[in-house]
């Protein structure tokens, strides 16, 4: 009668073995397939987010272009070069007021000093020199446009003013470079609205690198804005390949990116 009982309770034993390795591998199933799940269409989501960013920025950096394209052909900035920069002064006092986005607006001539200027606080910039800027090396070398591959911070808004910026060259009726027009967008227009709320799982952001490996926006740390990343594994596999996905380890922690 012991060894039935024995042989009864093993047995139930054994069973319950069984079905609590049963359920452990349901429950570890379900948890691995909703996490695959899960990570596929975050891994969709992230896709179509870096399309959109993409497509965001073009539209951004278009709107700046038609910007000073337009105030490049209007005649009073031609009229400043004959010695009458007042209206063009005005003339750009009325585009900082009408639109919020842009930071400053600068007429220059062929030796990069400002002839009419201002930014949105109401300082005047004429009589600042431009000459050691891309922009105007850009357009004394014959560019009648000119659109920013990299994040500058402004002279006149302090250390954490970033701006995008833009020229156009203002030519006389013959042809002749006279100077140009430069337009400095705030860059936080841009990233504020489509950088910064992107999130991904719990803890994953949107960032954007220029094609020197800076840091020009950061949904999670501001404070990396400008900062050279070029000599991570992962930034020269991204500059190298210009689009795709990749797996990588950060602060030793795994990271999925899509770029």
């Amino acid at each position: 009668m012991p060894r039935i009982k024995s042989l009864g309770s093993f047995l139930v034993l054994s069973v319950s073995i069984v079905i609590a390795i049963a359920i452990c591998g349901i429950i570890l199933y379900v948890m691995n397939s909703s996490y695959a799940l899960a990570l596929h269409l975050e891994q969709q989501s992230m896709n179509q987010s870096v399309n959109s960013l993409s497509s965001s920025f073009v539209a951004f950096r278009e709107n700046a272009v038609a910007l000073a394209r337009s105030i490049a052909m209007q005649r009073v900035f031609k009229s400043a070069f004959d010695g009458e920069p007042s209206v063009a002064q005005q003339r750009i006092s009325d585009t900082l007021k009408a639109d919020a986005n842009v930071w400053s607006a600068i007429l220059f001539d062929t030796n990069g000093n400002i002839i009419a200027g201002k930014n949105a606080i109401g300082e005047e910039l004429v009589g600042q020199n431009r000459s050691d800027r891309d922009y105007f090396k850009a357009i004394m070398a014959g560019n009648d446009l000119f659109y920013g591959k990299k994040i500058i911070t402004a002279r006149s808004g302090g250390n954490e003013m970033y701006i995008y910026s833009v020229a156009h060259s203002i030519r006389s009726s013959n042809g002749q470079i006279l100077g140009g027009i430069g337009i400095f967008i705030r860059w936080d227009s841009f990233t504020a609205s489509m950088i910064d709320p992107q999130k991904f799982g719990a803890r994953g952001y949107a960032f954007m690198l220029d094609s020197k490996g800076d840091i020009i926006a950061h949904g999670a740390d501001k404070t990396r804005i400008l900062s050279n990343v070029s000599d991570k594994a992962f930034v020269q596999q991204i500059l190298a390949k210009k689009n795709g996905q990749l797996l990588y380890t950060w602060q030793g922690e795994d990271k999925y990116l899509d770029f």
